[in-house]
């Protein structure tokens, strides 16, 4: 076992060693709590190959600065990678005694028809806001939603992990900005969808008439109807 201190801060220490039940690395230490934490991985550093069969995890290396990283910060890490945004959600609705009856009725429904098992059953730390617009692109793409029902799933996700930054879960909301750069993406897709039908107007008659078959044989999924994978 390799022991090793942290002189910079005096409310965790850690141990890196090699784990006899399993064969993976350990990282222990205690978190600001006081309780005794550990990570594992098959790999030391990025440079080690994961045994045949196992899982491809993190190196222990990596973890270990993001959880020291964490600690630093008074980020709780270790919770929020194991408390789903469900929880979250269901935590803070009942904090919401001032929504009106109608209101909570609405955000309860919308929630757990498109969010609870989606993204919802993710632990909100592996949450990123790659995620969370992946999440409203398939709202607007599979389900159809419309502005105004978007605007709804932002408005219950958006002080759910407000909450989870001020708690000190996570370091910051992965739902800020992205329905800003979704309302672009449409905007640039509903530009390139009237130069499209400019061209068309331009062209003649039976070139027209091709190119309008290829649109609709295309299923509006072509280069010419897509932009930021967003359909218009």
């Amino acid at each position: 076992m390799v022991s090793c201190s942290q002189p910079t801060s005096g409310f965790f220490s850690y141990e890196r060693s090699r784990n006899d039940r399993n064969g993976r690395y350990e990282y222990r230490y205690k978190d600001a709590y006081g309780e005794t934490r550990s990570v594992y991985s098959w790999r030391l550093a990025e440079s080690d190959s994961t045994p045949k069969g196992k899982k491809n995890e993190r190196p222990l290396r990596e973890l270990e600065k993001d959880i020291i990283r964490d600690l630093e910060d008074s980020v709780n890490s270790y919770t929020a990678h194991r408390t789903t945004l469900n929880s979250f959600y269901d935590a803070y609705i009942e904090t919401k005694y001032e929504l009106k009856q109608s209101t909570r009725t609405n955000y309860k429904y919308m929630y757990g028809k498109y969010v609870r098992d989606e993204i919802g059953m993710k632990n909100v730390a592996e949450i990123k806001y790659s995620d969370i617009k992946k999440f409203y692109v398939h709202l607007i793409r599979d389900i159809g939603f419309k502005p105004n029902s978007m605007e709804i799933i932002h408005t219950i996700l958006h002080p759910v992990f407000n909450v989870a930054v001020r708690d000190g879960f996570i370091r910051s909301n992965p739902t800020d900005g992205v329905m800003a750069e979704i309302r672009i993406d449409r905007a640039a897709a509903r530009t390139v969808h009237r130069i499209y039908l400019r061209i068309i107007d331009l062209l003649p008659l039976e070139t027209a008439v091709y190119g309008a078959a290829w649109h609709r044989r295309e299923d509006r999924r072509g280069p010419w109807a897509s932009v930021g994978g967003l359909r218009f």
